[in-house]
């Protein structure tokens, strides 16, 4: 596992996922490497959110942004 799904804020997510989307798609043009992060970071989001923690609800958002955005971009 890449990101631990326990120790990472809301904050600290959307901060990585706006790095993954900037990165490596449109700075680097690797959509390969955006896909995999992304559904990494889908995975992660479905974890914390069905985890029931403090942060289950954003989480939950985050899930719904991260599925647009790699349906759309790809």
């Amino acid at each position: 596992m890449i990101l631990d799904h326990k120790n990472i804020t809301p904050a600290e997510f959307a901060q990585v996922g706006q790095n993954v989307r900037k990165t490596f798609y449109w700075e680097k043009k690797d959509l390969a490497t955006y896909v995999v992060l992304t559904k990494h970071l889908l995975a992660t989001a479905i974890e914390n959110h069905n985890s029931g923690g403090k942060f289950a609800k954003e989480f939950g958002d985050r899930v719904l942004g991260l599925g647009y955005d790699l349906a759309s971009m790809t």
